[in-house]
């Protein structure tokens, strides 16, 4: 009984933290497909402990500042994170959008690292955002840079899992795609808004495997371009940041790449 209510409680914590608004008791409960007294009650335990907390003025509820304490433990296990910061921050100053680090932990990447201009109207990712290798060019340009045995692996894992995969997807024109992203040395995609791009740059480790990737949020069509010099000066940049993980490679190792990826499973 008890090992069952815990399993409630950690549900409930993981849709509170997934949600990108705050969330009332009966929503919570919805989403839980528990009892509204349930999840009162395991919400009654969160929140004395810290780990989520009421909207001020308010009867929905955020995470809570313990969460955002493993949050920042978790993403501090890189250590290229705070060798990156510099890095993002001249990105950031020179396109003047918000840059974000992603790094991959088994078939996902999760971003780490945000940093953002004064003066920001483009809603970016948030911190711990994941997502698989497949989604998205800040998860792709990682996968460009995997053997084609591991991706094939990774094909195997989302069949496993049964996880639903674009309209008209085909495993050889995406590792196509991602053979033109890592000769490009770059990826792009629609931000979502407008003509607005998303641009993700692969860091570079030892050997021929990203280990991280840097991303430009909403920059305009023409500084995505391939021969925008602002993009250019931005690829200069993350590659200094490449050649210094390179000169110290078992520094930047991935703290979590003894486990096995097929053990690796976010639930939303």
């Amino acid at each position: 009984m008890a090992n069952k209510s815990t399993k409630q409680t950690f549900s409930i914590l993981r849709i509170i933290c997934s949600a990108r608004e705050a969330l009332g008791v009966a929503e919570i409960a919805r989403r839980a497909e528990v009892p509204a007294s349930t999840a009162h009650r395991s919400m009654i335990a969160l929140e004395t402990t810290g780990y989520i907390s009421k909207l001020d003025n308010s009867s929905k509820f955020v995470p809570g500042k313990m969460t955002a304490q493993l949050a920042r433990a978790f993403c501090e296990r890189y250590t290229i994170r705070a060798a990156s910061m510099p890095y993002l921050r001249q990105i950031t100053t020179a396109t003047d959008k918000t840059t974000t680090l992603n790094v991959r932990i088994g078939w996902y990447s999760v971003c780490i690292a945000i940093i953002e201009p004064p003066q920001e109207s483009f809603d970016a990712r948030w911190l711990t955002e994941r997502h698989l290798l497949h989604e998205g060019c800040a998860s792709q340009v990682i996968a460009a840079h995997l053997p084609t045995r591991e991706i094939k692996d990774y094909f195997d894992f989302v069949r496993s899992q049964k996880i639903p995969m674009p309209s008209g997807w085909q495993d050889t024109e995406f590792l196509k795609q991602l053979k033109r992203q890592k000769r490009n040395g770059y990826a792009k995609e629609d931000a979502g808004v407008g003509d607005l791009k998303r641009i993700a740059i692969p860091i570079v480790g030892d050997g021929t495997e990203a280990i991280a990737s840097v991303t430009i949020e909403g920059v305009e069509p023409d500084v995505s371009a391939p021969r925008s010099e602002k993009l250019k000066h931005c690829i200069g940049i993350v590659k200094e940041l490449s050649a210094t993980v390179q000169e110290n490679a078992s520094f930047f190792s991935n703290p979590f790449a003894h486990i096995d990826p097929e053990t690796v499973l976010f639930n939303d």
